[in-house]
């Protein structure tokens, strides 16, 4: 049965090695069920009757019958596929081109590494120039600097909701005191003043 037809309130019957389909909750049954897939656990957690469970996830030990509590694009690991996209998006021109200009050096740097051993035959010399690509550390750092910086923002009460926008805020120059929001997302007439913040540029943000 395709789970396209599988409806919230239907009842599915889940068997050891079988992934569970979709989120739902335990009718019946005993089961041990990797959740290695969304929380990262390395052993199996135990499941019982009216204990959730999700879509994704595998059943190591045990059978059970699951009451299917969302739809297939509904569940909680859909969920995570969305955020993700959604993150991603938000991404700054400048992660962008960090990420594009070390995807770019990876080429070259197994090049060097072929070479290195070419004309040196020693394996050691050869991966010694893998180590030293810092491709992988350009990936690393740039997300790791934009929540560095989304840390350091909420210390001065300030909510950035990613990379996008703390780019955006780097080009401020003028901030609205004194605003209010009224109904239908309308100001009332406040006074645009220089900025005059204490707290340090986007740029100077510590990583």
């Amino acid at each position: 049965m395709p789970l396209s037809q599988v409806r919230e309130g239907d009842v599915i019957r889940v068997r050891t090695g079988t992934v569970i389909p979709l989120d739902g909750t335990i009718e019946a049954g005993e089961v041990m069920v990797n959740q290695a897939s969304l929380t990262g656990e390395s052993v199996p957690v135990a499941r019982f009757a009216g204990s959730s469970v999700y879509a994704g996830t595998v059943v190591e030990e045990g059978n059970c019958a699951v009451r299917v509590g969302a739809q297939a694009g509904n569940g909680r690991y859909d969920t995570i596929v969305k955020m993700i996209e959604e993150s991603q998006k938000l991404s700054s021109a400048t992660e962008v081109r960090a990420f594009a200009t070390a995807d770019r050096l990876v080429p070259y740097t197994l090049a060097a590494s072929a070479l290195t051993w070419l004309f040196t035959r020693s394996t050691l010399r050869a991966v010694s120039v893998l180590m030293v690509d810092f491709s992988c550390a350009v990936k690393l750092a740039m997300p790791i600097a934009v929540l560095s910086a989304m840390r350091e923002a909420g210390r001065y009460q300030i909510t950035v909701k990613g990379g996008q926008f703390l780019e955006a805020a780097a080009s401020l120059r003028t901030k609205a005191s004194g605003c209010r929001m009224r109904s239908g997302r309308r100001l009332t007439p406040c006074r645009p003043t220089r900025c005059f913040c204490t707290w340090p540029s986007v740029g100077n943000w510590p990583a």
